[in-house]
């Protein structure tokens, strides 16, 4: 019986720490063109003036894992990924916020 073995590789950013684009893309394994394009649409926004200068807040990575997700597993434009996300994103605030009136409303007398 022959072994199969994965590898796994993890990078944990909180939201104080950057990531360099270089090493965001090989996180994630991206194209720097990708990345690009991911910026002239607004979806993350770097610190610095051009690509070889620019790093990223934590959040990013995970924000960019979730759209290569959904454009690889689903076959979708770049566009359509981006309002998934940002989709998908005002669904988890919003379910924070109703958690958080349904606690408040059961501490009410």
């Amino acid at each position: 019986m022959s072994e199969k073995t994965t590898v796994v590789r993890a990078v944990v950013l909180d939201e104080d720490m950057t990531i360099g684009a270089g090493q965001l893309c090989e996180s994630l394994g991206l194209d720097l063109s990708e990345l690009v394009a991911c910026v002239q649409e607004g979806f993350v926004e770097p610190f610095g003036d051009s690509p070889d200068t620019w790093s990223f807040p934590g959040p990013a990575l995970k924000r960019l894992h979730t759209l290569l997700r959904l454009r690889r597993g689903l076959d979708i434009d770049l566009a359509g990924a981006v309002l998934a996300v940002e989709l998908l994103e005002d669904i988890t605030h919003l379910r924070e916020r109703v958690r958080a009136l349904e606690e408040l409303l059961r501490g009410a007398p």
